[in-house]
């Protein structure tokens, strides 16, 4: 609907729109009266000011549409340039130049427009009641997730239980879809889940269709620049982007960073889904509320971030050794996050059992030596933060069995022994740290046993899984990135063997967990094999204890003696 060129008062079109994006109306309606020519145009999704804007490209014929609208709750300038006698990427620079010519020419009034709905309190400019959950019966717990959710264009779901965020996302999306809010949705989730949420989303949706696009956030960053723009071009502000297991994104400065922030930022509604908001540390919230809308936690970049909440102390200042200003952190972010509360169930009993071999010769031999030279290192202060780590590292895959090519010898372990002692008739999953551990898991107990849950291929890991499922192979071997759900799903008796733990104490408790909430019937008996090199007990420690070696180690780095003691006892 064009309509004529005149100004409407607020209290118009405030009838047809909410008055809570009537501020961002009215800055639209100033531009739509500043800018000679500027038509106005309604629908049911918002409005649009477009702006006359024509180069001369003859002879070849290129088409530029140029328009402001409301994008992430701010006014934005939309440039689209497309030519069938030009390359895309010359279509995409052009888009940059004359978006930059644009800004230039019309920066006082976006100035004004950007300044103006910030008088307006954040969470009122991003609450949305016009969705309502679709008319479907819900249990509580989804019915209280929705009714939060359909609040807000932009929000992160916390939930443990995969299908249980999954259903509610796809909820949402409906309601929003019913709405007339959205016209298409685009899902992200780790490679791993991809397929089996395009067939929860077929099952779940019940409503007319929607054209939806299902990408893998593993792969984005290997996109070629062809693809990536073809996907840029399909999303626009009436577009939901749904994104589970957000928090695999976390660096603003990688290439998947990158691509995820310039989706994000055409679109107004937005659902990030995660099991855990924060896997390492507490900076990876960041990446979360910057795509969700960079007014969340106001910060220009990840250095004012890092600047406002982390504290950096040991040698020469550069380790995280701590973190502030939490309140306010969490004040900020809490308007856009909902946690499911997790439905605790009578967990299995799991029979946990340690074992323990001695290191061989010539891992004794291997391992002292790279912890005299640490301590050298220590000694003569010629040492960073990451030469321990990288230390600790090497010292712990001589434990597991790694021999360097130069020592001259097959690398093996004493753990291969126990695996033997304490086998049983049940099948078996062995869950290792390295993948060298694979291969020399697979060579003593013979490939045709084994069903490996390792590698790129999705369909690969899937087929194994099979395999393993319908106890065609004995064995199931995996590093522990494996996807650790799988284990709650994992029908009858079984036994799980920890082969070697990480530092990280997350990746055991999750495969506990897991375990634990296992709802089968059937016997789950785990085993642990230790070595008694020192390494492999503090790391026992810090499963018993639940302490994190990692952060000790950061810790005693701020005393150079009591950090040369910590490794003496190793």
């Amino acid at each position: 609907m064009d309509i004529q060129k005149k100004i409407l008062p607020l209290r118009f079109y405030s009838l047809i729109f909410d008055t809570r994006d009537a501020c961002m109306n009215n800055e639209l309606m100033l531009i739509y009266e500043r800018i000679k020519g500027a038509k106005l145009y309604s629908a049911a999704k918002g409005l649009r000011v477009y702006i006359p804007y024509s180069l001369d490209y003859s002879p070849r014929r290129v088409d530029v549409k140029t328009y402001f609208t409301i994008i992430n709750n701010r006014v934005t300038l939309c440039v689209t340039v497309y030519s069938k006698d030009y390359p895309l990427n010359w279509c995409k620079m052009e888009t940059e130049r004359i978006k930059a010519m644009l800004h230039l020419d019309f920066h006082e009034l976006i100035n004004h427009c950007e300044c103006e709905p910030e008088k307006v309190e954040l969470k009122q400019r991003l609450l949305d009641n016009t969705v309502h959950p679709v008319n479907e019966v819900f249990d509580r717990t989804v019915k209280n997730a929705l009714n939060f959710l359909c609040e807000r264009k932009v929000s992160t779901l916390i939930c443990e239980e995969q299908f249980q965020r999954w259903f509610i996302a796809i909820k949402l999306a409906q309601s929003r879809f019913q709405s007339g809010n959205i016209d298409r949705l685009c899902v992200f989730a780790s490679g791993d889940n991809l397929e089996s949420i395009r067939t929860n989303f077929n099952q779940w949706w019940t409503t007319d269709e929607i054209p939806v696009n299902f990408y893998s956030i593993d792969g984005i960053s290997h996109w070629n620049e062809t693809v990536y723009n073809q996907l840029l071009d399909t999303v626009s502000e009436n577009t939901m982007l749904l994104m589970d297991d957000s928090h695999l994104v976390k660096s603003p400065d990688s290439i998947r960073g990158q691509r995820v922030i310039q989706l994000a930022s055409r679109c107004n509604y937005k659902l990030l889904t995660t099991p855990i908001l924060v896997t390492n540390h507490l900076h990876d919230m960041y990446m979360q509320y910057r795509l969700l809308d960079e007014d969340i936690l106001s910060y220009y970049s990840w250095k004012d971030f890092a600047r406002k909440h982390i504290i950096y102390g040991g040698l020469n200042g550069q380790q995280i050794i701590g973190y502030k200003n939490l309140a306010h952190l969490i004040d900020a972010t809490a308007p856009y996050t909902y946690a499911v509360e997790t439905q605790r169930t009578i967990n299995k009993q799991l029979n946990i059992s340690t074992y323990y071999c001695k290191l061989t010769e010539r891992q004794l031999q291997l391992y002292q030596m790279l912890k005299m030279d640490l301590l050298r290192r220590i000694e003569t202060g010629n040492f960073h933060l990451y030469d321990v780590f990288q230390s600790l590292i090497a010292m712990q895959k001589i434990v597991c069995g790694y021999i360097p090519s130069y020592a001259g010898h097959a690398s093996y372990t004493h753990k291969l022994d126990l695996l033997k002692q304490h086998a049983t008739s049940l099948p078996r999953i062995i869950i290792c740290k390295y993948l060298f551990e694979i291969r020399l898991l697979v060579k003593f107990l013979k490939e045709e046993n084994c069903a490996i849950l390792s590698g790129k291929l999705r369909e690969k890991r899937e087929h194994e899984w099979n395999l393993f499922k319908k106890k065609q192979k004995k064995y199931l071997i995996s590093t522990l990135a494996m996807p650790q759900s799988k284990l709650k799903f994992m029908e009858g008796s079984f036994d799980v063997v920890f082969f070697s733990l990480s530092f990280k104490l997350d990746e055991y408790q999750r495969c506990i967990t897991h375990l634990e909430n296992n709802t089968h019937e059937g016997a789950i008996s785990v085993q642990r094999f230790f070595t008694t090199a020192g390494i492999d007990r503090y790391i026992q420690q810090s499963l018993d204890v639940k302490s994190y070696l990692a952060s000790e180690i950061k810790t005693l780095f701020q005393s150079k003696t009591e950090l040369k003691h910590f490794i003496e006892a190793l």
